[in-house]
């Protein structure tokens, strides 16, 4: 080849290097060209995290990607800046749904996004139930069985798969049970009944494995008194549990020694109305409207509330204690304690319950027909949230029964005796799926409910108590 033509071959590629080079770079950092505008703008992106494996993503109605068993996850770039109808699709599975625009140089993020089952299936798991209670730990359910004669409680160990008989011992059926709970540690319970008019109070160990427990097995906690309420297990010491006592005048804080069956002399605290556990402390609510902190043997006491509380008479008290935040429920009301000013600010009137995230990042609470979110924390990501912002997530012209956790960003609920799922990325529009139906309820059924379901998150199974069958899911999550 002559010097001249290989001169301008290497002129041609050294032009076209310098011509091309850029395009390159320019097409690299997302750069692209309108056709419609003739401008030259930066193009975005939208980054998915999508559970379970295998969804179809969609913009616009034309197939994207599909993730695999290998990554959750998915990334599309290099998306002009406008508005994009996005849907995640599986078979089996309510689809997603959101319109988001894509703006210059900004991925979209969907870090938590759960397809929900369009058909869950249940097994049966007992008949003729009249209610349940679950462990804190999610391991452990107790079942209260009843027939025209008498009741029983049942307990199903979930982790091995095992139902035993827990305790029958109480013939009449005049005997009523008026409360269930588990000690922190899920290895005991405490139950109250009454009959006629005579309330009582018992402890029983939960024994692994668990074996058949007749009366005499139970502690009973008669050597307390009469007029005796709030017992709660010592988490320090599991020989020994805090009561109130209720003389004419005032409520004391006693505590009791269940091996020896005796009774502190001295009250702890005196003067309370309700009181919670935390972190090795008492947080209790005075008569004269203060929230104050103490050890368990009454000492260092420290007044939390600048201004006291208007304390109603009659009225019911609850205290909520999560990250270090205070909340105090009064009836329907909810009242948050404000670190700074050390006063209680009003959260949320007609309030029916609240319930922290499995995170506990977040709060949620809700009345009859609203359903509110609380951010315990700030967030940087996407969506981003400030400490103790409020979110609204939807309000329905039904009653809403109960309101429960299915994950950090996703809560399960009831209207009726219909079952829903819904997500709290308020993005566009929320994604409310119909998740189950469950017979019409019987109108005499206790408390009114249609329904009472539970959502563990141990083996991420969705619970259900409907017209006396106890039924459970297949697992829901990973």
């Amino acid at each position: 080849m002559l010097k001249r033509t290989r001169t301008i071959i290497f002129l041609i590629c050294l032009f076209l290097f310098f011509l091309i080079a850029p395009l390159i770079i320019f097409y690299s950092q997302g750069y692209r060209i309108d056709i419609n505008s003739k401008k030259i703008i930066k193009t975005g992106g939208f980054y998915f995290n999508i559970w379970p494996e295998g969804a179809e993503i969609f913009l616009d109605g034309k197939f994207q990607k599909k993730t695999s068993f290998i990554s959750n996850s998915a990334y599309i770039n290099n998306l002009k800046t406008k508005e994009y109808k996005i849907e995640i699709k599986k078979e089996g599975f309510h689809s997603w749904q959101k319109n988001l625009e894509i703006k210059e140089n900004l991925v979209i993020n969907f870090n938590d996004i759960f397809l929900i089952p369009e058909n869950p299936k249940y097994v049966t798991l007992d008949q003729k139930l009249e209610d349940f209670f679950f462990s804190p730990d999610g391991r452990k359910v107790i079942l209260k069985e009843e027939d025209k004669k008498s009741w029983s409680l049942k307990i199903i160990e979930l982790d091995i798969n095992l139902k035993s008989s827990l305790f029958s011992g109480f013939e009449s059926p005049e005997i009523e049970l008026l409360d269930l709970k588990f000690s922190s540690d899920s290895e005991k319970i405490l139950f109250s009944t009454k009959e006629k008019e005579k309330q009582r109070n018992w402890i029983l160990e939960l024994e692994s494995p668990i074996q058949e427990k007749r009366s005499n097995d139970l502690i009973t906690l008669d050597f307390l008194g009469e007029k005796v309420s709030n017992i709660s297990l010592n988490p320090n010491d599991s020989q020994k549990i805090f009561f109130v006592k209720e003389p004419m005048k005032e409520n004391n804080l006693l505590e009791a020694n269940l091996s020896s069956k005796e009774v502190s002399l001295n009250p702890i605290l005196r003067n309370l109305i309700t009181y919670e556990i935390f972190e090795g402390n008492l947080f209790w609510l005075s008569k004269d409207g203060f929230i104050l902190k103490t050890s368990f043997t009454g000492e260092m006491e420290e007044r939390l509330n600048l201004k006291p509380l208007l304390i109603k008479e009659g009225g019911e008290y609850q205290i909520y204690i999560k990250n270090h935040l205070i909340f105090l429920k009064e009836g329907d009301t909810v009242y948050i304690f404000n670190s700074d000013s050390q006063i209680f600010e009003k959260l949320s009137d007609f309030t029916k319950e609240l319930e922290f995230s499995p995170d506990g990042k977040k709060m949620l609470y809700f009345n009859n027909y609203e359903i509110w979110i609380l951010f315990l924390e700030k967030n940087e990501g996407q969506p981003k949230r400030e400490f103790l912002e409020k979110l609204f997530l939807t309000r329905f012209s039904e009653k809403i029964d109960q309101v429960l956790w299915y994950n950090s960003n996703y809560l399960i609920f009831n209207i009726g005796n219909k079952i829903k799922i819904s997500e709290i990325d308020n993005r566009d529009n929320i994604n409310i799926y119909d998740f189950s139906e469950f017979p019409a309820p019987d109108e005499s059924t206790t408390d009114g409910k249609s329904l009472k379901f539970f959502f563990n998150q141990f083996d991420k199974k969705l619970y259900i108590l409907s017209e006396g069958s106890f039924l459970s899911s297949e697992k829901l999550l990973p």
